[in-house]
């Protein structure tokens, strides 16, 4: 098949997307459940689940050209989700040079393990979000962007439109506090920020892999592993003994994934149908 969309159109599509992601957690809200009751948690991934299924259905069914599809491969390799040996390798690559970067973290889990609970919070976090965000924020919107002639500019648009749609969490702030001071709002727009640039990563995997599989892995990964921790610093953790080696490995970490980023991750290795758009409609 063959996804071709006019510019405004793709836009369009963009902007529409995390509308309809976000707009489908309030149907149905309960006013009286937080995003962390049980309950809720499971209405979300009823409601989650049905919209990012209807929606990137019907992107492939009102955006695919019949005359061309000959042109293009099949829907599951546009979507990200054929079954090749060079899908089940981009996986592996992504989550090492990933796990590169969590160098610091994984060894400060190391010497202090975490208590590891599997209740539908975790699900959620590990399991659920990764799967609906990517194939709504990825898979739909990435696609969309590129079949409107975008190009690489599709990871950088996508990227901003996924770090923005998390204002709604400002939702979580105005539930709990009443005396709303700026201060409250930092986590929002941390998040905000740090989604953005998380974006701008899992959408470049995405385009240079053409894997679905590989950035699903990566966002579980990044969630389970969280924000650098600096608990290594408190003279009463396990692991402060070790503060200097735990530091070096941050170090060591950060640099060894951007050295290792362009080097390992290039879209030669993979063969991506999405770098073969990007090249025919530059």
């Amino acid at each position: 098949m063959y996804v071709l969309m006019s510019p405004s159109l793709s836009i369009l599509w963009g902007l529409l997307t995390p509308v309809v992601f976000i707009g489908s957690i309030y149907i149905k809200k309960p006013k009286n459940y937080l995003r962390d009751h049980p309950e809720e948690i499971k209405r979300r991934f009823l409601v989650v689940g049905t919209s990012t299924f209807i929606w990137n259905s019907l992107f492939y069914y009102l955006n695919s050209i019949n005359s061309l599809s000959s042109q293009g491969p099949d829907l599951l390799t546009w979507v990200g989700l054929s079954i090749t040996l060079s899908n089940f390798l981009s996986t592996i690559c992504a989550l090492l040079i990933t796990m590169v970067l969590f160098l610091g973290n994984i060894f400060q889990e190391i010497l202090d393990p975490p208590e590891i609970n599997i209740n539908l919070t975790s699900i959620r976090a590990y399991i659920m979000a990764p799967i609906f965000e990517e194939a709504m924020y990825r898979s739909c919107l990435i696609n969309a962007l590129i079949s409107g002639g975008f190009g690489w500019n599709s990871v950088v648009i996508s990227s901003l439109i996924f770090g923005l749609s998390h204002f709604y969490r400002i939702e979580d702030v105005l539930n709990y506090k009443k005396d709303l001071e700026f201060r409250d709002f930092i986590p929002v727009l941390f998040q905000v920020c740090f989604t953005t640039l998380f974006g701008l990563y899992v959408g470049y995997v995405f385009v240079v892999t053409g894997s679905l599989f590989a950035i699903i892995v990566l966002h579980s990964f990044c969630n389970f592993m969280g924000l650098p921790s600096m608990r290594f610093l408190d003279d009463t953790h396990p692991a402060f003994r070790y503060k200097r080696e735990i530091g070096l490995a941050y170090v060591v970490g950060i640099i060894g994934f951007f050295a290792l980023l362009g080097w390992a991750l290039r879209p030669e290795y993979f063969g991506s149908w999405h770098t073969e758009f990007i090249k025919r409609n530059s």
